[in-house]
């Protein structure tokens, strides 16, 4: 699951790393239509993938291993709480386009949410974070 799917990169990452299924979601539809266009361009096969336009996790009623969000720090923060039901039991969440100086912020609304965050990196003041779901 990519949130805030943008272009779609992640999505084409996914797909190229092996994902047999892929959802992307983004608030903003010319988002969605470019990312349907790269994903094409990238030759992701289109059974394999579902671009919706909307916010967040509204309308997604599936389970996914990975949930990627590239996208701003309060928008993680309005994420965090539907991650429980949207994240199988041993998924991983990954974030970034977080500032250095919010990551405390986030590390601690992931583990109000019941995830366990595994590792934080930093680089030239962005900061990526993966989480578990136990």
């Amino acid at each position: 699951m990519d949130v805030g799917t943008g272009s779609g990169i992640l999505s084409i990452a996914a797909a190229r790393l092996g994902a047999r299924r892929l959802v992307g979601v983004d608030v903003d539809e010319t988002a969605v239509a470019i990312a349907t266009v790269n994903l094409k361009r990238n030759g992701v096969p289109t059974e394999h993938c579902r671009l919706v336009c909307g916010h967040l996790l509204d309308g997604i009623d599936e389970e996914f291993d990975v949930i990627a969000a590239n996208i701003l720090t309060d928008v993680i923060l309005e994420l965090l709480p539907g991650l429980p039901t949207a994240l199988k039991p041993g998924g991983i969440f990954i974030c970034s386009g977080i500032i250095e100086e919010n990551t405390d912020k986030v590390v601690s609304a992931i583990r109000q949410t019941g995830l366990d965050p595994l590792k934080v990196r930093v680089r030239e003041s962005w900061v990526g974070i993966a989480a578990g779901r136990k």
